[in-house]
């Protein structure tokens, strides 16, 4: 749930500020959904055992052994879909760079989930809004490249 919450918070923003929700937008929509779930993932891996014991059905109970195979995914699936908004508006270096940055963060967490011992997970989990704050950046610069 949180991930749509997210994914569809990303195009009330962009309405307001473009007046239309563009392709992009609902591309942003759809990186920020599978981004959401790939490191709300993570974050559940420590509460597993307690949503066994409460019965909360988390992706990381539900995807088990398999768990950071789903996160990679999510994550792949995220930057495919930020590719798509970077190459649909041709953004420049700002947006290209943060992106190849959070490319290899979330390819470092996948390794480190794919071969224990991981970062804990509230680190990784922490790491994520690193990532954020990076693209956040990356858009922001891009922004005051392009418009200068």
């Amino acid at each position: 749930m949180l991930s749509i919450a997210w994914g569809v918070a990303v195009l009330v923003p962009w309405a307001a500020l473009t007046g239309s929700l563009s392709l992009p937008a609902w591309e942003l929509a759809a990186a920020v959904l599978w981004w959401t779930l790939g490191f709300d993932t993570i974050y559940a891996l420590h509460d597993r055992e307690d949503d066994r014991r409460i019965g909360i059905r988390s992706s990381a109970l539900f995807f088990g052994d398999r768990t950071p195979i789903f996160i990679g995914i999510c994550f792949a699936i995220a930057a495919g879909w930020l590719w798509a908004v970077g190459h649909g508006l041709a953004l420049g270096w700002p947006y290209w760079g943060a992106w190849a940055i959070a490319v290899g963060l979330w390819g470092h967490q996948y390794q480190q989930l794919q071969h224990p011992p991981a970062a804990p997970a509230g680190q990784m989990f922490q790491e994520n809004a690193i990532v954020g704050a990076l693209l956040l950046a990356g858009a922001v610069l891009e922004s005051l490249v392009r418009f200068s």
